[in-house]
């Protein structure tokens, strides 16, 4: 049975989450998605993905299009003209170097569906095996610089979203 609201808003049922439990598993190479509002070079890429923990990205599984993350799940509204950013989830799941205190800091992605958009997650950043908020900014902008830097990423632009 369709949600209600997701049709009053016009958001493809594909994307609803009705029922449907978060699934923890990611496929070894899955893509990511975040829209990115202000471009596509890589100035853009930069000021539009600060790799905060709690930042939204879609999961390519359940994810008909790479543009079903142009839908705001809020609104029901299509971004129309911004970019995806897609990445592959190893990108994140890497082991990475710690700050000037000595303390390493792990990235990864957990499957969190919001009412309106089955396929949203979020990142998650672990010190010493706890989840913390408090990522250094030096921390963040090395990871993000080196998943926009990377050829394990692609810049998508010109997407509709797909009504189907």
């Amino acid at each position: 049975m369709a949600d209600p609201a997701c049709l009053a808003l016009q958001i493809p049922e594909r994307l609803h989450t009705e029922d449907r439990k978060p699934d923890p598993h990611f496929g070894a190479s899955e893509w990511l998605y975040r829209w990115i509002a202000k471009g596509y070079e890589r100035k853009d890429l930069v000021a539009g993905f600060s790799l905060n923990p709690g930042e939204s990205v879609n999961r390519e599984r359940h994810s008909k299009y790479p543009a079903d993350v142009l839908c705001n799940a809020k609104t029901g509204k299509h971004r129309v003209g911004f970019a995806i950013l897609a990445f592959d989830v190893r990108l994140l799941r890497q082991p990475f170097a710690s700050d000037q205190q000595n303390t390493t800091y792990s990235y990864d992605v957990v499957h969190k569906p919001v009412p309106r958009m089955y396929p949203h997650c979020e990142i998650e950043v672990t010190t010493g095996g706890q989840i913390t908020t408090k990522v250094p900014p030096l921390v963040r902008r090395t990871w993000r610089d080196a998943i926009v830097d990377s050829h394990q990423r692609q810049v998508l632009i010109n997407h509709a979203l797909p009504t189907d």
